[in-house]
């Protein structure tokens, strides 16, 4: 008698449908999706919309990826890494970067392509120091967040242009108003690592990564 604990009906037809979407199903797969299915056709219907939101999220993370690739951070940051270590540090975390990037996508409507736009200097936003000041508007909240944040080690510091989501002609003609993300590089730390391998039938797959071992500490006598 098998006393494995069989999945809910609903829970299993997730995993069919993941399998699907991400072409591991097989025949026996595909006979159990008709099977959980019945005359619910909507199972079908996610399918489709899943697969192109699949489709989409790959557009996104190359987008992201080119995004990144164009970032060059202070080498003061990483004075020990030789460039196969930078390799592995970038296979290991830039997965979370890129996840992280991602999620902002999704909730403002980004698409890739989307043109850049240099931040106005003379905005007042990108420098200065509010020291103990009481922000008064946005902008001055958000230059405390990062004077702040530099202060603690948390901000690294904000790249020099953004990614223009939106822009309408103001109705005077006198120019644009825009809306666009101001990229902030920030230092956290995170337990849950992951990496992406290959299987053995090619395809990608995410994996928890080994965190590194603490350093043995020098016994005293």
């Amino acid at each position: 008698m098998n006393d494995q604990v069989r999945p809910e009906p609903t829970d299993r037809r997730d995993v069919l449908i993941g399998r699907v979407v991400d072409g591991e199903a097989t025949s026996q797969d595909w006979e159990e999706i008709r099977e959980l299915a019945g005359d619910d056709q909507t199972v079908f219907a996610e399918i489709a919309e899943l697969q192109e939101l699949r489709r989409e999220t790959i557009e996104y993370v190359e987008e992201a990826g080119d995004i990144a690739s164009r970032v060059e951070f202070p080498s003061h940051l990483h004075p020990k890494v030789t460039p196969a270590g930078r390799m592995r540090f970038v296979g290991v975390w830039g997965g979370w970067a890129v996840a992280a990037l991602v999620a902002v996508a999704w909730s403002i409507g980004l698409r890739p392509g989307d043109p850049l736009i240099v931040g106005d200097a003379n905005s007042g936003t990108m420098t200065g120091n509010l020291g103990g000041a009481v922000a008064t508007n946005a902008s001055d909240a958000l230059q405390q967040y990062l004077d702040l944040g530099k202060e603690s080690g948390t901000v690294i510091g904000e790249l020099p242009s953004g990614i223009v989501l939106e822009k309408q002609p103001l109705a005077d003609g006198s120019g644009y108003e825009v809306l666009y993300i101001r990229p902030i590089i920030e230092r956290t730390t995170v337990h849950n690592v992951f990496r992406e391998v290959q299987t053995e039938s090619g395809k990608s797959q995410i994996v928890p990564a080994a965190l590194p071992k603490p350093a043995r500490q020098p016994q005293s006598w």
